[in-house]
């Protein structure tokens, strides 16, 4: 140990020019077998320089006198001070700055270590709550004590409910400089203390404070349907509903969540219409905010994308970035505004604006960075790199990944590191190499199943469904469109439904379906695009039907009808190619 023979020598000069004694003379007469011991030989004889030191290595690393003097009421000032300096000449103790209010540090957190081991038990535990109680009456000096530190003294002292408050008052400014292993440590490290704690009020709702934080952590991380998350608002609704019901809306946070991880869209609509239902007369324009979240999250869901984007307008209006730093730490783990742009951008894709929807998205990307804020970062990626699938933008879905890789690696988002090999896999297959976006895909797949969440399945289980076409494995195509779309239906899933049936039509042209089977298909296509009022998905569904020679076969399209789809939607950019497309398949210029 480098530091023992440091101190050694130390000691050994410091004890030769007092006694005049040869060092082989001083070791043989010295009891210093153990670092502890070489530290009391170090301080002298003095109890009290000893007694300084050991509580000054309860407090931490770093104090100043203030504080010191706080911990050792007892002592007077003056014999405190010299205690200080005999520490600071044997280098015990530094002095990191001069003037009025010094600071000091141990010279080797070992040493600081070595002494705070060296107290009993008990004496530890009283110092602990000295210190605590101190810094809480603001006696700490010019050394502040963050919530994590207050915690961690308040803990060793004994004070557990204590502990827990400042555990989440820790968690929570990690979770809002993104630092979320970090969040999610302290708040089971709460969690962990209440276990130890008996039932009454206070401790219910320190609880449940604890899971409205540890929630969204666990969502931004593992993923929106993660076990962990369900187990956890599913427990933390149970709380709630217990409580008074003047306090339900104090608990909106928990209520959100708890929606946000239903099992399935159905369970979710049911959550939804009860959060609503319980808190429609709550005038909080926050609570708002975040009902009108829940609202534009279902209605895309479920294909009404009309609603959805007026449920983000509505919302956004209500958006006050000041409270922003607040509530994307508690709902979903990212900002609403973010969301809202996002949903919004991929709402008027299906509209039939790719152009509009291009720039709603990259607004919600450059105000996640603004904000810094990783889970919205990661949220903001997501929603991009998922309108470049739609757009079939495989330069831009490139970058989009490669960003979520780097994300989730820094930050540990499992979650998003599947999404980006399935995007990856899918473009990959595209771009020639269908055999390495086959396996890219399925690892990412196998993430998603590990951590238990399935999210945007309609569409990832699509392009999974391209990629073995690619590969010429139509059969396991047919049967991975034909699970996607009994889970949809049930789910609720509804707003990808239209391209599973289309793509479910051209699987079954190339397999050799009959006509009259691939057409149904189709009419489904139509039929359900049209309920959504999906003009991209209604014009690309009557394009195959063109492409495939099935016009005659399917249910009637009145002209103006696909007139009005055809002028409704952007007319230049992409879109051009998809009316040019229809107009001249259907031999009818007088469509544009």
């Amino acid at each position: 140990m480098p530091l023992y023979l440091e101190e050694l020598s130390r000691w050994l000069a410091g004890a030769q020019a007092t006694r005049q004694a040869g060092w082989m003379d001083l070791l043989s007469s010295a009891r210093i077998s153990s670092f502890e011991n070489l530290l009391s030989a170090r301080m002298g004889t003095s109890g009290l320089v000893k007694t300084v030191a050991q509580a000054a290595s309860v407090i931490g690393y770093s104090f100043d006198e203030e504080l010191l003097g706080a911990v050792l009421p007892d002592l007077p000032g003056d014999r405190l001070k010299a205690a200080i300096a005999r520490l600071v000449d044997a280098q015990i103790l530094v002095r990191r700055r001069q003037g009025a209010a010094p600071r000091y540090e141990f010279r080797h957190a070992a040493i600081q270590e070595s002494l705070y081991g060296a107290l009993l038990r008990k004496s530890r535990t009283a110092l602990h709550r000295r210190i605590y109680l101190a810094a809480t009456r603001g006696e700490g000096g010019g050394v502040p004590m963050g919530p994590a530190i207050l915690a961690d003294h308040a803990e060793r002292a004994g004070l557990l409910k204590e502990a827990v408050g400042h555990y989440i008052l820790a968690a929570k400014d990690s979770s809002a400089r993104s630092a979320v292993v970090e969040a999610r440590h302290l708040l089971e490290r709460a969690l962990g203390l209440l276990e130890r704690i008996g039932p009454d009020d206070e401790r219910e709702r320190l609880e449940l404070s604890a899971m409205a934080a540890l929630g969204p952590v666990l969502t931004s991380t593992q993923g929106t349907k993660s076990r962990e998350a369900c187990r956890l608002y599913e427990r933390a609704i149970e709380i709630v509903r217990r409580r008074p019901a003047d306090e339900q809306a104090a608990w909106f946070p928990i209520y959100w969540g708890w929606w946000y991880t239903g099992a399935d869209f159905g369970i979710q609509r049911e959550r939804a219409a009860a959060v609503m239902s319980d808190l429609r007369r709550v005038e909080d324009p926050e609570v708002q905010l975040q009902v009108q979240h829940c609202v534009w999250a279902i209605d895309f869901n479920v294909g009404r994308h009309d609603t959805c984007i007026a449920a983000v307008d509505a919302g956004l209006a209500l958006y006050q970035a000041g409270s922003g730093r607040e509530s994307r730490t508690l709902y979903g783990g990212h900002d609403p505004r973010v969301c809202g742009l996002g949903q919004k951008g991929l709402s008027l894709w299906f509209k039939g604006f790719p152009t509009l929807a291009v720039v709603s998205a990259e607004a919600a990307v450059r105000w996640a960075h603004r904000i810094v804020h990783v889970g919205s970062i990661a949220h903001a990626y997501d929603i991009m790199a998922m309108l470049q699938r739609y757009r079939r933008d495989y330069g831009g879905l490139r970058h989009t990944a490669a960003a979520m890789r780097r994300l989730a690696r820094k930050h540990d988002l499992p979650s998003l590191s599947a999404k980006a090999l399935i995007f990856d896999g899918w473009r990959n297959a595209n771009l020639g190499q269908p055999e390495r976006g086959r396996k890219m895909a399925e690892e990412g797949f196998a993430i998603q199943r590990e951590i238990g969440t399935r999210e945007d399945f309609p569409v990832y289980s699509e392009m999974l469904a391209e990629i073995l076409v690619r590969l010429s494995d139509r059969g396991s195509a047919l049967d991975v469109v034909d699970e996607a779309l009994r889970e949809a239906e049930l789910t609720g899933h509804l707003y990808w439904v239209p391209e599973l049936y289309r793509r479910r039509a051209l699987i079954g042209a190339e397999l050799g379906f009959p006509g009259g089977k691939v057409a149904a298909l189709l009419d489904r296509a139509l039929q359900v695009a049209e309920e959504q009022r999906a003009t991209m998905l209604f014009l690309r569904a009557y394009d195959t039907v063109l492409a495939l020679g099935l016009s005659d076969r399917v249910a009637p399209v009145p002209v103006n009808v696909l007139r009005s789809a055809m002028a409704g939607v952007e007319q230049g950019g992409e879109m051009a190619t998809l009316l040019d497309a229809i107009a001249h398949r259907a031999n009818g210029p007088a469509l544009r």
